[in-house]
């Protein structure tokens, strides 16, 4: 928190797009390579571009998710109401911190105790496919 955001639109030579300055980005558009220049005082840096393909899951997306709370301390509760397969965390370069194998769960408490301040992307991945969600750490 008390950064500056700015998306932009990887797949369009990452022209930011108009408007979108909040911790967050819902893409309207179906199909999408996206990422976030996080900006705090005089320091800026760029997440890697992150796909965006919501093609044929629509009904996966709109049966919900809650993640909370955003931003966050050391634990993060995520929720949902669809079969997830595999929820992972990533940093704002897109490495791989934790990688969660679900098995018939509906919640999972994410502990982020160990990960420094800053923006982190939340992936749930199921058979219809994957979504992402970011949250901040403070």
């Amino acid at each position: 928190v008390g950064g500056e955001y700015l998306w932009i639109d990887c797949a369009n030579g990452n022209i930011p797009i108009t408007g979108e300055t909040g911790v967050s980005y819902a893409p309207i558009s179906t199909v999408g390579n996206y990422a976030v220049i996080v900006t705090v005082g005089s320091c800026s840096d760029t997440s890697d571009c992150i796909l965006v393909d919501q093609t044929g899951i629509e009904e996966f997306i709109e049966q919900g998710v809650m993640i909370y709370p955003n931003p966050a301390n050391n634990v993060v509760n995520i929720e949902w109401s669809y079969d997830i397969d595999v929820v992972e965390i990533t940093d704002s370069r897109g490495r791989l911190l934790k990688k969660v194998e679900i098995l018939n769960q509906k919640k999972l408490l994410l502990d982020i105790t160990e990960f420094a301040k800053g923006v982190y992307f939340i992936h749930l991945e199921s058979e219809q496919g994957r979504v992402v969600y970011d949250i901040i750490k403070h």
